[in-house]
């Protein structure tokens, strides 16, 4: 168990290279990791000492006013008891996708294994995230007495986007309102939740921590991993969109029961998956062809993949008698039979 480093963080506001002392692959399945990449895998992690640098004669606006966070009063976590270890943990996003949506066709819904680690204290749990978030707990979940889940992305009527597995719905609660924390991966957004967990349930969190990308994370220590080796492609997927999905997504799909999921909104499983891993599923279905500098879509498709903006945006041309798919290409160029007939950025 390589966990020196870790436990030579606790006491200071770091951001490090953090060794992680578990195998993050043995909990997604994806085989025996080397040594190099065990060794590199929590990548840049954050965590804060709330024993030090607070006390109740602290203004509470100076922990809150750069970021934002002005009025705790539109904010509410649920109750929680003074037996319990709150534990505050923070992403921007996952390294894996599910198979199964917290946040509807439109968005792309990342997993997170959560080991819940042995001990006697009940533990009071807020997992947020950036992306929408479906957190897998295994473990001594036991331990855990509620979870509150937040995440930047939320259903239009303010809902998080976020889900749990291998928890019941009585421990899951909401970090609900309009000045409210979604995801947080830095620490200087991690002080504001400590300071709204002050406010709100006056108490900070034991544990206060986060990162960038994870796949897996035990609490209450925080130790977190990465991705130690590129996912394998499922049976019927392009391999050249796969290896590009990859870039952004090592870890892979993780297929998941939806009737497992336990989200605050509804979890549905994707008919088509988002960005690249879409193309590479309906590339390998027959559906999408691979041409020199652009896709051409052979039949008709429900929908195009979810979030191809930015870097994961490309040009789709229409195969002749083929219409055009359903929802937002978002960022892609969709070239008709004509050359007015376009429809996207172009």
């Amino acid at each position: 168990m390589r966990n020196s480093t870790f436990v030579g963080l606790v006491g200071v506001v770091v951001l490090v290279s953090l060794a992680v002392g578990w195998n993050v692959d043995r909990l997604l399945g994806h085989g025996k990791a080397s040594a190099k990449s065990e060794a590199s895998a929590a990548g840049h992690l954050y965590l804060i000492d709330t024993t030090k640098d607070h006390g109740p004669d602290d203004p509470y606006s100076a922990y809150v006013s750069a970021a934002g966070f002005r009025r705790p009063n539109r904010c509410t976590l649920p109750p929680t008891t003074p037996d319990t270890q709150i534990v505050a943990f923070g992403v921007y996003e996952s390294q894996a996708m599910s198979s199964v949506s917290v946040g509807g066709m439109d968005h792309e819904t990342g997993i997170i294994d959560v080991e819940i680690e042995p001990g006697d204290r009940p533990l009071y749990l807020i997992l947020a995230s950036y992306d929408p978030m479906i957190w897998r707990f295994s473990g001594a979940t036991q331990r855990v007495a509620r979870v509150a889940l937040s995440a930047s992305a939320r259903s239009p009527a303010g809902t998080p986007m976020a889900g749990v597995m291998g928890l019941d719905k009585d421990r899951l609660g909401a970090v609900q309102g309009t000045d409210c924390f979604g995801g947080f991966s830095g620490a200087g957004q991690g002080r504001a939740v400590r300071a709204l967990s002050y406010a709100i349930l006056g108490r900070e969190p034991e544990v206060l921590g986060g990162a960038y990308a994870i796949t897996a994370v035990r609490l209450p220590s925080a130790r977190a991993a990465k991705a130690m080796t590129v996912a394998p492609r499922p049976d019927g997927f392009d391999s050249n969109q796969w290896r590009e999905a990859a870039r952004y997504r090592p870890g892979g799909l993780i297929t998941v029961d939806p009737a497992q999921v336990v989200a605050l909104g509804e979890a549905e499983p994707y008919d088509i998956l988002p960005n690249q891993m879409g193309l590479s599923q309906l590339i390998g279905a027959g559906a999408v062809r691979q041409r020199d500098g652009y896709f051409e879509i052979t039949r008709s498709i429900a929908h195009y993949p979810a979030e191809l903006t930015g870097a994961h945006s490309v040009v789709f041309k229409m195969a002749e008698g083929v219409s055009r798919p359903g929802g937002d290409p978002g960022h892609s160029c969709v070239i008709g039979d004509g050359p007015s007939n376009r429809h996207g950025i172009c």
